[in-house]
């Protein structure tokens, strides 16, 4: 069979004729298609397979990679890895400093090694003394310098000021310390050093100073990491800053207020035949007093009157109500000759008349003598409670007996409520207290067995004077209980 003509004027073509290799498998899609290639071969013969009419392109070669670049490039992944790591344990230690000494043991011990540095320190600018002041550092540092002026050639000062960062190679160095001494130049050292701006909210707080061992290239890594560390070190100190203002906003608040309420707790002056120490002490929280307070006086009649009482509240406006209440009490006992439950009484509905809105524990209490119990060394302590905690009397003998007898409600509650009253005598020598809850009560503890331990205490200091007793009782606190402001009272009754 002749082989096919190509026309003069037709283009060239390739026709290729796919035979299947000898067994070939052929799935069913494939099978029709081989019968009509069989069919085709049958009646025309095999045509000759004739060349591509051009080589395919070839596929582009990527370009060989040196040996070890890929060793390079995981290790400079793994270091920045292993720094950024560092650095959140870091974030973490930084996060649970309280003062500026707990951030610079940060700095020296964990922070400085997490950066592969052999030394460093931190520069806290105070603009108000115009100065650098530097923490506690560590390597090659200026010993004995812990201030500098802001003016000084130190580049740690400069960043701080202009809050550019800066990195000197130890060439570096040695021109910007030239003429600066020998001093400048042996701290400095022969290593590398960065300086990074602390900055916060805009403002710039200060600066971090990093040195590396000589022969040590600092790059991007490192100055990045410095960075970082920077920013972590100046957030923990604006909150150290922000913390430690509140300290002084508080403790003024406390200390004006506590002043106000020492101004309405006068010191009693007695001439009567007893000796009296009393104590306010505000809680050990900043900027919380209360409204505790204590009153003894001699009314017209020659009666020694006692009273202790507690506003609700932790705050001025308790304080000023505690000013109100105590001297409305005072005014009405003085010349009335009333008795504790009348006085009560009248306070509670005073307190309603006058619209002043509180709440109200009290206990009044007046020392009654006659002929008679002159005669028997013994004197007549009548009281009425309004929902306060019950007076403690300790005997010459030692026992102390808990005025426990149910009180009545507190002030502000009901002033149409009945009031009662309770006698019991009291021998010469004999010590009574009165006290608010601050100086019993505890957390996850009854009131009732708080109590019992005051009475413990109370016998335990035994015939000690009045000013003692309060010394020994408040000595006795555990600061980290001491949650509430309070109020005592002690007197001694001497011999008529």
């Amino acid at each position: 069979m002749a082989a096919p003509v190509v026309g003069a004027a037709a283009r060239p073509r390739s026709v290729v004729h796919y035979i299947p290799p000898p067994g070939a498998c052929t799935g069913p899609r494939e099978r029709p298609r081989a019968r009509r290639r069989s069919a085709l071969h049958a009646s025309h013969g095999t045509p000759p397979v004739l060349p591509a009419a051009g080589p395919a392109p070839a596929a582009p070669v990527p370009p060989r990679r040196r040996a070890g670049d890929e060793d390079q490039d995981g290790g400079t992944l793994r270091a920045v890895t292993d720094g950024l790591t560092r650095m959140a344990s870091v974030s973490l230690l930084l996060g649970a400093v309280t003062s500026t000494d707990e951030l610079a043991e940060v700095v020296v011990e964990h922070g400085l090694p997490a950066l592969g540095a052999r030394g460093g320190v931190v520069g806290v600018l105070d603009r108000r003394a115009a100065v650098l002041r530097l923490l506690r550092g560590t390597g090659p540092v200026p010993a004995g310098r812990e201030v500098l002026a802001l003016d000084d050639p130190l580049p740690m000062v400069e960043v701080a000021t202009t809050g550019v960062p800066s990195l000197l190679r130890p060439a570096d160095v040695a021109r910007r310390l030239d003429g600066q001494g020998e001093e400048m130049h042996s701290w400095a050292g022969d290593g590398s050093w960065a300086c990074s701006p602390m900055r916060a909210g805009g403002d710039l707080l200060g600066s971090v100073a990093a040195t590396w061992a000589p022969g040590h290239e600092v790059g991007d890594r490192e100055v990045g990491l410095l960075q970082v560390f920077t920013t972590l070190v100046a957030q923990t100190y604006e909150r150290l800053q922000g913390e430690a203002e509140q300290r002084r906003q508080a403790l003024a608040v406390r200390q004006m207020s506590e002043t106000l309420q020492r101004s309405l707790l006068t010191q009693p002056d007695v001439q009567a035949a007893v000796t009296i120490a009393v104590r306010y002490v505000p809680a050990v929280k900043e900027a919380q007093i209360g409204g505790d307070w204590y009153d003894a006086f001699v009314s017209e009649d020659g009666v020694l009157t006692l009273a202790i009482g507690d506003i609700s509240g932790h705050d001025r406006m308790a304080a000023a109500a505690m000013g109100q209440v105590r001297n409305l009490l005072r005014g009405m006992a003085y010349d009335s000759g009333s008795s504790p439950a009348r006085l009560l009484t009248r306070l509670d509905a005073a307190l309603r008349g006058l619209q002043l809105d509180t709440l109200a524990t009290a206990l009044v209490a007046r020392l009654e003598q006659d002929e008679d119990g002159r005669r028997r060394g013994v004197r007549r302590l009548v009281w009425s409670g309004a929902g306060h905690l019950p007076a403690l009397v300790r005997s010459p003998d030692g026992q102390v007996r808990v005025l426990d007898e149910p009180a009545d409600l507190m002030l502000g509650v009901d002033p149409t409520t009945s009031r009662h009253e309770r006698v019991v005598e009291v021998a010469d020598g004999s010590t009574v207290l009165l006290y608010t809850d601050g100086l019993v009560e505890r957390r996850d503890v009854s009131l009732d067995t708080c109590v019992r331990r005051l009475q413990e205490r109370v016998a335990a200091v035994g015939d000690l004077p009045p000013e003692r007793v309060c010394d020994a009782l408040l000595a006795g606190m555990d600061p980290d209980e001491h949650r509430d402001d309070l109020a005592l009272l002690v007197v001694r009754l001497d011999p008529s």
